[in-house]
């Protein structure tokens, strides 16, 4: 998103700090590796980070009153979902060298860390990621099996988007996407991927699909049509997604429910199944593609997918129970700020009484 005066709440926000950060941007995103040797990449990172431990210390001068301090660190996301054949010692591709200078960037933090703790003297020091990281090794278009086996149906052949697929698969070096993206511009190219979505959604026969998926980060978002609501249809898609295999290997983890997730009366739209693949494997939503699996490719596509365990750091050290969850950071800042939590909210306070 761009940074302007209307982006920033409240307004004077961007006259008092922004703008006296000129360099501030919310992050460098992942296809502008394509554009830098790595050594750059991470500088570039590094970076985009001090500039914005300068903005938070900017507010804190604008705001010395404050309860809560919090600041978002987002280019560990990009770097890890960019580079995690480098950063994992357990993946083939990885280098020792060239680990060390990625680890510039997370040193890097530690210093702006250390520098701003120091200013702000907080009480407690909560450090938090909202998932964790692992490899992704391979691609499943999960609505191209959802159509073999008949759950999904399409009234016609969207042949740009085999196309695409066909590039994924065999430029190995991306030299068409990057002479797309070089002619038309960064912008023009999302748009155009933009509308083939739309085409996608237009092209399926929406009467007789039972089921269609919507990509979630690497989890699949499974969305039921009303008119196949049978007992027998909803098994039969637990029993054929639970058991789906790549070779030998399952790439099901586990498909939740939506009362799992949600509870017996969720608000709103959510999905009716969360399907979570299992290590390596990352659930998309491709429905024209040449085959339901696929390798990603290092340096060119992410080798990294989010995972479900994160991390949660607190200091000064508290008594806990042990186990932690996301959605137990809400009622533990409630509790440290001795502020009742109220009975509605998911999770728990991790401070043991």
């Amino acid at each position: 998103p761009r940074v302007s005066p209307d982006f920033v709440y409240p307004g004077e926000v961007y006259d008092k700090v922004i703008s006296k950060v000129p360099e501030y941007r919310i992050l460098v995103p992942r296809w502008s590796v394509e554009s830098f040797d790595l050594p750059s990449f991470i500088e570039e990172q590094i970076r985009v980070e001090s500039a914005r431990f300068k903005v938070a210390r900017l507010l804190n001068q604008l705001y010395p009153n404050w309860s809560v301090f919090m600041l978002h660190i987002q280019s560990s996301d990009v770097i890890q979902h960019t580079y995690w054949h480098y950063i994992d010692p357990s993946h083939p591709l990885y280098k020792r060298e060239t680990w060390s200078n990625i680890a510039r960037f997370y040193e890097s933090i530690d210093r702006h860390m250390a520098e701003l703790t120091e200013e702000l003297k907080p009480d407690r020091v909560i450090i938090v990621s909202d998932h964790g990281f692992g490899p992704s090794y391979r691609e499943v278009n999960l609505n191209l099996y959802l159509k073999k086996i008949g759950f999904l149906k399409t009234n016609k052949t969207l042949y740009s988007a085999l196309i695409e697929d066909f590039l994924r698969r065999y430029d190995r070096w991306n030299l068409v996407k990057r002479t797309v993206v070089k002619v038309l511009g960064h912008n023009a190219a999302r748009k155009w991927r933009q509308k083939r979505s739309g085409q996608i959604l237009s092209l399926i026969d929406w009467e007789k699909t039972k089921c269609f998926v919507t990509a979630s980060i690497h989890y699949a978002s499974v969305f039921w049509n009303p008119k196949y609501r049978e007992k027998d249809e909803i098994d039969e898609f637990y029993k054929e997604v639970s058991n789906l295999k790549d070779n030998d290997r399952v790439v099901t983890k586990k498909v939740y429910s939506k009362e799992e997730l949600y509870g017996e009366s969720p608000k709103g739209f959510p999905p009716d199944f969360v399907v979570e693949p299992t290590e390596g494997y990352v659930f998309q939503q491709n429905l024209f593609a040449l085959g339901i699996f696929r390798d990603y490719r290092p340096g060119l596509e992410d080798t990294g997918g989010h995972d479900r365990k994160g991390i949660i750091v607190i200091y000064p050290r508290v008594k806990h129970p042990g186990k932690a969850d996301i959605i137990d950071v809400t009622p533990t800042v409630l509790d440290l700020l001795k502020l009742p939590i109220p009975e509605q909210i998911d999770g728990k306070s991790l401070i043991k009484k």
